[in-house]
């Protein structure tokens, strides 16, 4: 005899409608994804490809759930190595890392419950549903979107406990931050910097520019081009005309401070003139629980008066042994 639904309700997350039908045994989970499309299935999965958000894996504990990633969290990202250095021997390579390149016949033979991946090539997306396979999309644009994709990838995998414990811990370290400037009264001007060559910065759309929000900095890349999404692309000329007192670097691009201050065009921007150029630790990420670490260090490099009592290293060190079972000094890269 089947079994009947004992309950069911109906989860905003994300920009997901998730609705819930609960058994004894299992979940049947109905998601609206970022391409508002309708995927059903049932949780908690045994066998996932997670393109997107691959740090969850670590945070979560999906080890035995997870059978495939990106070619980039495999072969170039030693963020897992640290943690567990024998990962991959029960999980593959599949495609790019913003989901463009898929190896079909990798994913056919892992055969897995669910891809979460990106909105970025739908037709992709759609190539995979013609072959059978069931695909969520993500995209959180903010903090506040990213705590429902972590609530999400709870729902999927059977984890809701530790994706609230995560959520919680990550809130601690915000609320930190927002306490300590809750009386600053004159924001400093930033911009973040993902390539020199052309000149990308970040914009709306990008979930640094809702961490400068929450720093209570003004973004130069919102007054530059306010309708951009993500990456604005501009002129040296721009920056200058905005004149940023700091400028933060991403920690996966090639580029350096001193590739900034030595370079002559850069030398009228205030940020230059007082040596406030900052390259961002590599593995700090905002698809991530390091999110919030990467929130601190910007703060006590944009406000260092609010938070001269507080050890970075230290704190970091205790965050990360709490969400990843390692110290940061382990697994980040300074440059």
């Amino acid at each position: 005899m089947a079994l009947k639904s004992k309950s069911k309700e109906i989860i905003f997350i994300f920009l997901f409608l998730v609705t819930v039908s609960s058994s004894i045994f299992a979940k049947e989970i109905t998601i609206v994804d970022k391409l508002g499309r309708k995927i059903t299935i049932n949780a908690p999965v045994k066998r996932a490809v997670v393109i997107m958000a691959p740090e969850l894996i670590l945070a979560l504990g999906l080890w035995n759930q997870v059978v495939g990633v990106s070619y980039w969290v495999y072969r170039e990202y030693k963020f897992f190595n640290y943690i567990k250095p024998d990962w991959k021997k029960k999980v593959f390579p599949v495609g790019s890392g913003m989901g463009k390149d898929i190896n079909m016949e990798t994913l056919l033979k892992l055969n897995p419950d669910v891809i979460i991946t990106g909105p970025f090539y739908p037709e992709v997306v759609k190539f995979m549903e013609k072959h059978g396979l069931k695909v969520i999309t993500i995209n959180p644009e903010t903090i506040s979107e990213f705590y429902k994709v972590i609530k999400l990838f709870g729902l999927i995998f059977g984890k809701e406990n530790k994706a609230n414990f995560l959520i919680n811990e990550m809130n601690k370290t915000l609320n930190l931050i927002q306490k300590r400037l809750a009386q600053l009264s004159k924001p400093k001007k930033v911009v973040w910097i993902y390539r020199l060559a052309p000149l990308g910065i970040a914009c709306k759309g990008a979930i640094i520019d809702d961490i400068f929000k929450r720093l209570k900095t003004i973004n130069i890349g919102d007054l530059i081009k306010p309708n951009c999404n993500v990456i604005a692309n501009i002129s040296i000329e721009d920056l200058i005309k905005y004149n940023p007192d700091v400028i933060f670097i991403w920690g996966f691009t090639r580029a350096k401070p001193e590739d900034i201050i030595h370079n002559p065009q850069w030398q009228p921007i205030k940020a230059v003139k007082e040596n406030e150029v900052y390259k961002a630790p590599r593995n700090l990420g905002t698809w991530s629980p390091s999110l919030v670490i990467l929130s601190l260090w910007t703060a006590v490099r944009v406000y260092p008066e609010y938070f001269k009592d507080i050890n970075f290293i230290k704190y970091s060190n205790s965050f990360y042994l709490k969400i990843f079972g390692v110290p940061y000094t382990k697994v980040v890269v300074n440059e």
